[in-house]
């Protein structure tokens, strides 16, 4: 039996997620007018790198049996 999605928990977090994007828009124009376009791509994908890296590891050991039950629903 599937669980129903916790509304409640993506609400902060997409209020969060709202406000890193207007803080990082505000920050990228300052560092464009002085930053390389290469050094200025490697240090943004670079930072998505280590924050994926991050969040793939504290999520990895707690959910296991929501994974799961995401794979057998993809199975059939």
């Amino acid at each position: 039996m599937l669980r129903q999605p916790d509304v409640w928990r993506g609400i902060p977090l997409a209020l969060c997620v709202g406000t890193l994007l207007g803080a990082g828009a505000s920050l990228s124009k300052r560092l464009v007018s002085r930053t390389d376009p290469m050094a200025l791509a490697g240090a943004l994908y670079g930072g998505a790198a280590l924050g994926l890296t991050v969040a793939t590891v504290l999520v990895a050991g707690h959910d296991d049996q929501r994974c799961s039950l995401a794979w057998e629903t993809v199975e059939r």
